[in-house]
Parts: C-alpha cells; structure tokens; sequence
C-alpha cells in the first residue's frame, strides 16, 4: 500500500538507501525532503513495514524524481513500479507537464521500468555519479504532449 512518509520512517528509509546506493544519501537529506512544500515523498508499505520510496520534487508544472529505491528482499514484486505509477498519475492530476529523473546508465532494470510508462532520454551527463564513476542519462516523461495528443484525436477534434 502507498503511503506518505513521514519522520517515523526515516530509519527503514536509511537501510534500504544503503543497501541500494554506493553514494547513498544521509539522514539530514531525508529529513529536509520530508520538510519541503514541494516535496512528494510516498512509501510502499506491507504488513507494517515499509519495503519501498520514491521521493520527488514537484514545481509549478514540472517534477524532478529525486530518489527511488526497494528493499533487496522486495525487489522484482512491482513495488518501483507501483510507486512510479502513484508518482505518474499524481502529476497528471496536479497539471505537471513534464517529469525528470537521472539514473546510471548501467542502471539497466531502472531504465527499463521507466521506458515502460514512456520516459525518454534526452541526454548524458558524463560522469554525474562518483562510487564507482559513471555518466547519468537524463529522461523525461513528457505528460504536455500526452494532453495535446489527446486534444487533437479527442471526439471534438472532428470536423465536418
């Protein structure tokens, strides 16, 4: 079940950053993330414990995907998934146009999962993460021209 996070999860939130991230992100990074306005900060949860976040910035009609990870245990169960789509649908219904993620390009099982709900990239940042040292692809999901698709094949798109 998708939930938000709150302060009571930052410890489960940290065992799961380390066991996913060499560079992983420290308490106080979390923390500030959970204080933000702009924050979105979800968690999947089962049977009380929490297996899985996302965290994402959302400003004005774009949002940046800041941090997703499962725990080992949970991986491979549709848990990303789940909380990409939660993620996805909550800007579509807040009228965000575009969203944003960088992952490593040898993420390859992340890269896939967000081919899948259409993200694109749209260029490389070389040498972006450090431990070990590799380039990050930028992707976007471009939800604005979803909605101008939709307009001009929608039923009052026809003339005649």
């Amino acid at each position: 079940m998708i939930m938000p996070l709150s302060a009571e999860d930052l410890g489960r939130v940290l065992e799961i950053e380390r066991a996913s991230f060499s560079d992983p992100w420290s308490l106080p990074s979390f923390e500030s993330s959970l204080s933000f306005e702009d924050s979105c900060c979800w968690g999947w949860k089962e049977n009380g414990l929490l297996n899985g976040y996302l965290i994402a910035n959302a400003c004005q009609d774009e949002m940046q995907i800041l941090n997703v990870a499962v725990a080992p245990e949970s991986r491979r169960h549709g848990i990303g998934h789940a909380l990409l789509k939660h993620s996805i649908q909550w800007a579509r219904n807040n009228q965000v146009g575009r969203i944003f993620l960088e992952v490593r390009s040898s993420n390859q099982a992340a890269i896939g999962l967000y081919r899948s709900f259409g993200f694109k990239p749209v260029y490389t940042r070389k040498k972006f993460y450090y431990d070990p040292v590799e380039d990050a692809y930028v992707m976007l999901l471009d939800l604005e021209g979803e909605n101008e698709e939709a307009k001009s094949t929608g039923p009052d798109s026809q003339t005649g």
